[in-house]
């Protein structure tokens, strides 16, 4: 998960807007997350395509790691 916050240490994710293969540009809506201090939504910051989701829906991931 990319940094969101300074002090967040892991976020659940709630959603995903994206799925493998799908072409995104920057700033295209990636994920909806949730942490005990705020929720956010995580764009991309690169132009691309989206090879894996490395965590599923409702999951724990921790900030500034690839699962």
């Amino acid at each position: 998960m990319s940094l969101i916050y300074e002090g967040i240490k892991e976020v659940q994710i709630i959603q995903w807007f994206v799925e493998p293969e799908a072409r995104v540009e920057q700033f295209d809506k990636l994920c909806e997350v949730q942490s005990d201090k705020a929720a956010a939504e995580i764009t991309s910051r690169f132009d691309g395509v989206i090879k894996k989701l490395h965590y599923e829906a409702e999951d724990m991931a921790q900030v500034g790691k690839v699962g």
